[in-house]
């Protein structure tokens, strides 16, 4: 949450600032609108299988009554 919430901060003036070339001074890529787009896509898949992986246990273990040494299993065993 806290990484969603500083790139909403930071994420427009990264892409709408233009670069200032100084003598000497190092200069950074701005990374463009699709690979942005590429981030943002691939960090909300991964915070919702997460997400998914987190919540199954207690899924197997307060809805479905399995034993917890079960849900642990099932959880692991999906993980390869």
């Amino acid at each position: 949450m806290l990484l969603a919430l500083l790139f909403a901060l930071i994420g427009p003036v990264m892409l709408f600032t233009k670069p200032t070339h100084k003598t000497g001074a190092p200069t950074f890529a701005i990374p463009s609108r699709s690979l942005v787009g590429n981030w943002r896509g691939s960090y909300l898949r991964l915070l919702c299988e997460g997400a998914m992986g987190d919540w199954s246990g207690v899924y197997l273990r307060d809805t479905l009554k399995t034993r917890p040494d079960f849900a642990v299993a099932a959880l692991s065993s999906t993980r390869r």
